[in-house]
């Protein structure tokens, strides 16, 4: 006892010493007959900083001994429980306190999560695992890093609420997984996950609907309803777009739905393995203004028509530069099957219009129209727009149409033309017997 006194003194003196807080638990007798005051000793010297195994030890073999020291889950319990948890020397006495606790867990903490997984992988215990999920779902925690778990409670059909949301939430959008029937069966009556979720939810039901008849039964027409809606948003992905092929039929559309189809349907998914990349610039031939497209999580999506066009990177700081080797790039979309359609439909896709100028060699009154629609866009370059108008006074003196042909030479502006295109005007002003108009040009 007088040693015990003399240690004290020392303890007190000496600023509190763990080392010496070390030997007192030993020579106290206070602290061999009261666990709960020995529990407090040993908190205290955690809270002073202390971090010695020799001080983790002690606390771990006493609350072993004595669950019951294990009321709250506190920054000092969970420091011991990491601890302990590392080294393996959890008892299952301990871990049934944990649980009972964690229940009333109203926060998430990383280290408690640390601690039920590690218990979890050392025996796999369905009420750990519960309450892993749970925990996770009360941290509003998503992502590749938590679907294992989440799986893992759907695979044991954990009843917690959520779980099947935050199993889809947390899955990688870009890998082809399995969902279970009971998670499919589950967003058949309800689903509030958003679009991109729920696309890859319903490609995944679609592509698997001659494998399980009955589960796309029931979800048949909520997909086609769904197809619909994001038709209508004019919103694009991989999963999307496998949807809008496989739901939309060209007879189908009407002018709101081929418009909307119209400014996806040449969408390309650029990726990145250079994270700074901030703005896709694309740059087109016949146009004079560049287009930008942010990059979200090293992913753009740009519509490109044709193969005239250059692709030009921005960087965080500003930079701009052109590398092929940065990304890799695919086509969401097949457009040959619905391009016919949506051109007859739509009369105000500038790029579209673009692009079948380019592609289709064949004049007729819906090209016409084409040429003129992009004569009057400022963002034509001028020389685009001479080569257009080249082309439209061809195409009136291919089919003898003399006045159309008259009013286009009567609007034209010589100053804006090249030597060639001139000399073209003058061949059509003298087959139209306008022979003083014609001098006029040439002087």
């Amino acid at each position: 006892k007088d040693t015990a006194e003399k240690v004290m003194r020392i303890y007190r003196e000496h600023g509190q010493d763990w080392r010496v807080a070390w030997l007192l638990l030993f020579l106290s007798e206070e602290y061999h007959r009261d666990p709960v005051a020995k529990w407090h000793f040993l908190e205290m010297q955690i809270k002073n900083g202390c971090r010695s195994p020799l001080i983790y030890v002690e606390a771990v073999q006493l609350v072993n001994n004595n669950p019951t020291l294990l009321r709250k889950l506190g920054d000092f319990e969970l420091q011991i429980l990491n601890y302990a948890g590392k080294k393996g020397m959890i008892s299952l006495e301990v871990l049934e306190q944990i649980l009972y606790l964690t229940e009333r867990v109203k926060e998430y903490s990383p280290i408690l999560f640390g601690i039920l997984t590690g218990c979890y992988e050392k025996k796999a215990d369905v009420r750990v695992l519960k309450e892993i999920c749970t925990l996770l779902i009360k941290g509003n925690k998503v992502g590749s890093k938590y679907f294992k778990w989440y799986a893992k409670g759907v695979e044991e059909e954990l009843r917690i609420i959520n779980i099947y949301e935050y199993f889809m939430l947390s899955m990688n959008l870009q890998k082809e997984q399995s969902i279970p029937k009971q998670a499919l069966l589950y967003f058949s009556y309800q689903n509030n996950l958003d679009y991109e979720h729920s696309a890859y939810l319903y490609a995944y039901v679609a592509k698997q609907r001659f494998r399980a008849v009955d589960v796309y039964d029931s979800y048949h027409k909520r997909i086609e309803f769904f197809v619909k809606d994001q038709l209508q948003k004019k919103h694009i992905n991989g999963d999307l777009a496998y949807l809008y092929q496989e739901f939309l039929e060209p007879q189908e559309l009407n002018l709101p739905m081929a418009e909307a189809l119209g400014a996806v349907l040449y969408s390309n998914e650029i990726r990145f393995k250079n994270s700074d990349i901030r703005n896709v610039v694309v740059c087109r031939a016949g146009m004079n203004k560049e287009a930008v497209y942010p990059v979200t999580n090293d992913k753009a999506i740009v519509p490109l028509y044709g193969m005239d066009y250059c692709l030009v990177f921005e960087d965080i700081y500003g930079n701009r530069f052109v590398n092929d080797t940065v990304y890799t790039k695919r086509a969401l979309m097949e457009p040959e099957r619905f391009v016919n359609t949506v051109s007859e439909l739509v009369n105000d896709n500038l790029l579209l219009d673009i692009y079948l100028c380019e592609k289709e060699q064949e004049a007729d009154e819906e090209m016409l129209r084409r040429w003129l629609r992009l004569l009057e866009q400022e963002s034509i370059t001028i020389e685009k727009k001479r080569d257009l108008t080249v082309k439209v006074l061809q195409y009136y003196f291919d089919k003898q149409d003399r006045t159309r042909l008259e009013e286009c030479l009567e609007s034209l502006d010589g100053e804006k033309l090249t030597g060639r295109e001139r000399g073209q005007v003058i061949r059509y002003l003298v087959l139209c017997d306008k022979f003083q108009e014609a001098y006029d040009w040439l002087t």
